[in-house]
């Protein structure tokens, strides 16, 4: 056997399911749908609030108490590119499910998780909208193994149900 994972799921009599997977986003992959769904405007908004969220670490101690400034994720760093690689890419992921003992997993978003926190209302829902396109797409090709969920935009009842019945009838989600 090739890892201790892999030894422990061919002992077992059941499928194992990981219910708590998570992916993390290739970022240009995501810009290109957003491009797609809220135009050039939208990329440059987006950019705008990513470089807003590095003023945490440019800022000192007092400045970051006194402007409430929270900071960005930190725990996505990994050394080992191969691993990195399979956060990014569902075709590997999928590819090493075996090894890590996997049998089917529940993908949830990463960065997509700081989508519901965007401020301008259009730019929320276009955000939404191309994430779960995107994430749709790239987990087509391996739905027996993974069951991606989508991204909601919830200001309102209207527009989280105008989304959430685009992401099951239109791509496929799971409801």
């Amino acid at each position: 056997m090739e890892n201790r994972a892999a030894e422990i799921h061919a002992k077992l009599k059941h499928p194992v399911i990981d219910g708590d997977g998570h992916w993390m986003e290739p970022i240009p992959v995501f810009l290109e749908y957003l491009r797609e769904v809220g135009g050039p405007k939208s990329v440059d908004q987006m950019r705008a609030l990513w470089r807003r969220n590095q003023a945490w670490y440019r800022a000192t101690w007092p400045e970051r108490q006194h402007n409430r400034l929270r900071r960005t994720i930190w725990w996505g760093v990994t050394s080992d590119t191969f691993d990195k690689a399979t956060a990014l890419l569902p075709a590997l992921l999928n590819e090493r499910l075996p090894e890590l003992g996997i049998d089917f997993a529940l993908i949830y978003p990463s960065f997509g998780l700081t989508i519901n926190g965007i401020a301008q209302d259009d730019l929320q829902r276009a955000a939404a909208r191309a994430y779960n396109m995107m994430t749709a797409d790239m987990f087509a090709p391996f739905v027996g193994r993974f069951a991606p969920v989508a991204i909601l935009p919830a200001r309102t009842p209207d527009e989280a149900i105008e989304e959430l019945e685009y992401a099951v009838r239109q791509l496929g989600f799971k409801a």
